[in-house]
């Protein structure tokens, strides 16, 4: 037996734990072996369980699509040929195989299917394996025109989006289809988490039409989903860290967030670059008026004079203008200077550090997203 790896299971399930297993070890044979393609053994029996599989768990057409012949570097040859074919091939030609012993026992949901239904289905029709195939293949054309729709309105109503977090223009959205809506949150679910595999539909369906303030709904990966302001937010929230402190010339990981925060000195003072910066992870500081930098997470109580007016507000205050959802505000990371607010990363800067015409030193921060 040949162990490939090993991998948790606690919410996808042992089979679909079993699958990511596999396709991490044949990537890493690919980068190893400069291989171009991963081809694997599907065939039509694969595809038609698939299908019944997602039906049975009520996908929408992205999963009744069924199993593509290939996507990125994957490519499945046999995916047209049926598991009965194949064998009479195989005796034909006196080519021996070996058979999985867990495939016969009615263990998995799959297996069930495959040796419970789809012999009934059969009895019904002798061609209903290449049938339901082909019908399948043609979902997956409707989907295909309807995946690039979903691109372009996408493309349209995202606000924000980064690598832990995309907002979407709900309002607007809106005003489609609750399909059509359905469609534009796995496509930013899909952006955010790199996985293809689609949430459960009436999942995705209380997702988009949450409707109490600071109400939210977890997906697996930790991604959190919340309605705020008439913007949908989908994000992984990055946990807490310790204070540390910040070195000019130097990158500072957070803790096992994945963020970072470079930190520069500059003595070039380009004030018309610095008014039309739009990246809200960068920010620019007078440098002779801040002292000793630490960055921290929000803490109860905290204050700042925002950018532009002249009294403080509360920390939190600022942040619900902003749009950002309660389980998000623990863990943004908040750079001080002596013990006053310098910065909330990724949202503002605070009036008294902004640089001006008399600025001669300026101090750039960038919050960076790292692995």
């Amino acid at each position: 037996m040949l162990t490939i790896g090993y991998a948790d299971f606690p919410i996808e399930g042992i089979e679909q734990a079993g699958r990511q297993a596999r396709y991490n070890y044949f990537s890493k044979l690919s980068d190893k072996y400069g291989y171009t393609k991963i081809a694997t053994g599907h065939t039509t029996d694969d595809a038609v369980e698939t299908f019944l599989l997602n039906l049975a768990r009520g996908a929408d057409m992205g999963g009744l699509g069924g199993i593509h012949h290939k996507r990125e570097n994957v490519i499945r040859p046999i995916l047209g040929i049926s598991k009965t074919e194949i064998l009479n091939f195989l005796k034909e030609f006196g080519i021996s195989y070996m058979v999985d012993e867990s495939n016969i026992e009615d263990t998995y949901n799959r297996n069930i299917i495959r040796n419970k239904l789809i012999p009934v289905l059969k009895k019904i029709n002798p061609g209903a394996l290449k049938n339901i195939s082909k019908a399948s293949e043609k979902i997956r054309e409707g989907f295909d025109i309807i995946d690039d729709i979903v691109d372009k309105l996408y493309q349209r109503y995202v606000l924000e989006e980064s690598n832990t977090k995309i907002v979407l223009d709900l309002r607007k959205i809106k005003k489609y289809n609750e399909g059509l809506i359905n469609w534009i949150f796995l496509r930013a679910y899909s952006r955010l988490t790199g996985d293809y595999s689609r949430p459960e539909s009436e999942k995705i369906e209380r997702a988009v039409n949450l409707k109490r303030r600071g109400s939210f709904i977890q997906f697996k990966g930790e991604i959190l989903v919340s309605n705020h302001a008439g913007k949908l937010i989908l994000g992984r929230p990055h946990g807490r860290f310790r204070r540390i402190n910040i070195i000019i010339g130097e990158t500072i990981r957070l803790g096992k967030t994945g963020l970072m925060i470079k930190a520069e000195k500059s003595n070039e003072v380009n004030l018309l670059e610095i008014k039309n910066n739009k990246d809200e992870s960068r920010a620019y500081f007078d440098f002779d008026k801040v002292g000793g930098l630490a960055v921290r997470c929000l803490k109860k109580g905290d204050r700042f004079r925002p950018l532009g007016m002249k009294g403080s507000k509360k920390v939190v205050d600022y942040l619900n203008e902003k749009g950002l959802p309660r389980i998000f505000k623990s863990s943004i990371p908040i750079v001080i200077s002596d013990g006053e607010i310098v910065w909330i990363a990724g949202f503002g800067i605070a009036d008294t550090y902004k640089v001006t015409g008399q600025t001669r030193n300026v101090l750039k921060l960038e919050l960076l997203y790292g692995p």
